[in-house]
């Protein structure tokens, strides 16, 4: 097992912009209009030649956290809200111009002794969430 996983339970937490449909979203444009560096971004036509057949493939801008111990998903949300909740009428704006859906992935891992984190959300964070429409989902893995 790798050495971060040695500390778990740990969490991060992935804030995402997808399109699935739209063909000419400037990746570029989202990152200058966010005024935050993205971790990943990636056009669709970057994906595998499987992927694309498959309709699987999504114009990306990623923002991800780096993992932290404790196993608080709470403490992640509190970031995502800190660094995007002042741009929370931009990423509406982008949605509407780009057709952009925003996901917010918060990714756990444990092991059987050390069991769940705390998976709670504040008030905030789920007010922020429902203002930009974004999806919530959890990756959760279990060693």
């Amino acid at each position: 097992m790798d050495e971060i996983y040695k500390n778990v339970p740990i969490v991060k937490a992935e804030f995402f912009l997808t399109n699935y449909n739209n063909n000419d979203v400037d990746l570029g444009l989202i990152t200058n209009s966010l005024a935050i560096a993205p971790t990943r971004i990636r056009k669709k036509e970057d994906w595998p030649h499987g992927t694309i057949k498959a309709k699987l493939a999504c114009d990306l801008w990623e923002f991800s956290m780096s993992y932290e111990t404790g196993g608080d998903i709470n403490v992640q949300s509190r970031h995502i809200v800190t660094i995007f909740s002042s741009k929370r009428d931009v990423i509406r704006e982008l949605q509407e111009r780009f057709n952009m859906s925003p996901h917010i992935c918060f990714v756990v891992h444990t092991t059987e002794d050390k069991g769940f984190p705390k998976m709670l959300f504040s008030r905030e964070f789920i007010e922020f969430a429902a203002y930009i429409n974004a999806e919530i989902s959890i990756d959760y893995y279990r060693y």
